[in-house]
């Protein structure tokens, strides 16, 4: 009962101090946990799984072709944390194909992975940018 408890408020608990600012940080470290907590049981299933089935590289396959999905909505909706989602799921099918001996396709998911985190780089500094002059003393 008490790891049943613990899991749902990592996923609906709250702290009901302090200002709004305050407690929307708190309730992202608890969703953060939850997810924390997720992450691990589907790492764990799949360890089963891959047990019984003879490996995880079908499994890792779908995650890449599932992330890039979710990744290209994300660049075409302009967020930010798109490119994050890029260096991750480059990074994995670089590892995936370098494994299974695909040399210069994992070198080229590396390249996109460089790709990345330069797509990151300049995308935060062009919204820090407009936040300065958006947040400056209006000329009229």
């Amino acid at each position: 009962m008490d790891v049943l408890r613990r899991l749902l408020h990592g996923h609906v608990g709250h702290v009901v101090e302090g200002d709004d600012a305050h407690q929307r940080a708190v309730l992202v470290q608890h969703r953060q946990h939850g997810d924390v907590v997720a992450f691990h049981r589907a790492h764990r299933l799949l360890a089963i799984v891959a047990r019984v089935q003879g490996g995880l590289v079908p499994y890792v396959d779908a995650f890449v072709a599932w992330a890039s999905v979710l990744a290209t909505w994300m660049v075409a909706r302009k967020v930010l944390e798109n490119w994050l989602y890029w260096i991750v799921v480059d990074s994995v099918a670089a590892a995936l194909y370098w494994s299974q001996g695909f040399q210069a396709t994992a070198g080229l998911y590396v390249l996109y992975v460089v790709i990345a985190v330069r797509g990151y780089i300049a995308w935060r500094a062009d919204l820090a940018r407009c936040a300065t002059s958006t947040a400056g003393p209006e000329h009229v």
